[in-house]
């Protein structure tokens, strides 16, 4: 994607943009590329210069250092004086949570240890790759629940372990939405167990990755993650068409 910094400015005055993430409200060094915590003197590493396309209406890339699926505060502002300041105007503020991409290589089910991707399966489990088929998930599918994990707050070694909670709550929903009880004259068998099943699984996951039950800091509580509609709905139906 481009031009995901967007702004309308009635002015003949440059417009920048500064980018906080909402999970502790670290500003982005554009220098450094890394998220840090506000410094007034170091307002000229912060800010992203937006371009004036004419008619008032003015853009910007995301910076490409900041990963997917961060939840940010975009902050726009007017610059006043030859360089970015920290009394120029604000502008006006919004929310963006930046795009979660599925490689090219959607298709595909790997099962390697030395990956993230892999080690994410392990807790799972989610082992049978072949064919990819069998698996439950894909790895792109992988890579989104890999993504949602807030490595600021989890240990690098404890990443897969969330992001396999975070599957097995995929998991969870899907099996509340066929629960039913199964009955014949000799057998009966009830689904509706297994979505409480896998939740206590993710839940435990969670706890040994240090997170709360849901998955996410304390900070996150009043931000909610998003893969987007369409992503959400073709996981939801490569998992339908590989389980029937």
């Amino acid at each position: 994607m481009a031009d995901e910094l967007k702004r309308t400015y009635t002015g003949t005055s440059s417009v920048y943009a500064l980018l906080r993430r909402r999970s502790d409200g670290f500003v982005g060094d554009h220098t450094a590329e890394a998220w840090e915590a506000w410094a007034d003197g170091d307002i000229g590493d912060y800010d992203v210069p937006l371009t004036d396309n004419g008619g008032f209406f003015f853009s910007a890339d995301m910076p490409s250092w900041i990963a997917d699926g961060v939840d940010i505060w975009v902050e726009y502002r007017r610059q006043d004086g030859g360089a970015p300041a920290i009394t120029d105007n604000v502008l006006g503020s919004e929310a963006q949570t930046t795009s979660v991409t599925i490689s090219a290589g959607s298709g595909t089910a790997t099962y390697d240890l030395t990956t993230q991707i892999g080690q994410t399966r392990l807790y799972i489990p989610d082992k049978a790759v072949t064919p990819a088929s069998d698996a439950t998930f894909l790895d792109a599918e992988i890579q989104v629940f890999l993504d949602k994990v807030d490595t600021s707050t989890v240990e690098t070694a404890c990443i897969p372990m969330a992001a396999a909670g975070h599957a097995l709550i995929s998991l969870a929903g899907q099996a509340a939405q066929g629960a039913k009880q199964i009955g014949t004259l000799n057998f009966s068998k009830d689904t509706r167990g297994t979505s409480k099943e896998l939740t206590a699984q993710a839940e435990a996951l969670f706890a040994q990755a240090g997170l709360p039950p849901g998955g996410q800091p304390a900070a996150y509580k009043a931000a909610e993650w998003n893969t987007g509609p369409m992503v959400a709905q073709d996981i939801y139906l490569n998992q339908t068409i590989r389980t029937n």
